[in-house]
């Protein structure tokens, strides 16, 4: 299924971060139970999928593709997120 996704977010030009890599991980591990997490990030906006083992303690694989096309479709841009100091 991802391995589908990689090709079809080639096509389209997205960014990708470590796609490719991660279709390749999971493929070499076949379909055993694997737990799925997601992490949307603002700015830059991406999205990332992580997989992970049957017990969430191993991250297998994770892979980001850059959103940055929803927000300049929806006419949004994304703006810096200012440094705070701790």
């Amino acid at each position: 299924m991802y391995a589908r996704r990689l090709r079809l977010a080639e096509r389209s030009g997205a960014a990708l971060i470590g796609f490719a890599d991660a279709v390749r991980t999971l493929a070499e591990r076949g379909h055993p139970s694997i737990r799925f997490g997601a992490v949307d990030v603002a700015n830059p906006p991406h999205h990332f999928q992580l997989f992970f083992n049957q017990t969430a303690t191993e991250v297998i694989a994770c892979l980001g593709v850059d959103q940055s096309w929803k927000a300049e479709r929806s006419g949004r841009r994304s703006t810096p997120i200012p440094e705070q100091s701790v």
